[in-house]
């Protein structure tokens, strides 16, 4: 079947077999399965819209965020970028000695 999802690792079916739930990688090698997302930030309760894994950046990793959370942890991180990007004043938070890096 053409653009047939990738058989699960775990009990060989493909996503069809699986609905609602999205494809993880595991933690051996070349096998994967389809479980269900929670957010990652659910614990407070705010949680809105579908559940996907979002890499934010260059980060090659990605985390479980609904719709709502991740539309606010773009938010907080342009603003954070628009704060900092330009100025020569380090932030309060800063501190060089911690990983040997410059402002």
């Amino acid at each position: 079947m053409e653009n047939e999802s990738p058989e699960c690792g775990i009990c060989g079916l493909s996503k069809a077999h699986h609905p609602g739930k999205t494809l993880v990688s595991t933690s051996y090698v070349g096998a994967h399965h389809y479980e269900a997302l929670e957010c990652l930030e659910r614990h407070d309760g705010k949680c809105q819209g579908v559940v996907e894994m979002h890499a934010i950046g260059s980060r090659l990793k990605g985390f479980p965020r609904c719709d709502f959370h991740i539309e606010a942890r773009l938010e907080a991180r342009e603003n954070s970028m628009e704060m900092y990007a330009d100025s020569d004043t380090p932030p309060s938070w800063f501190d060089p000695t911690y990983a040997g890096e410059t402002w």
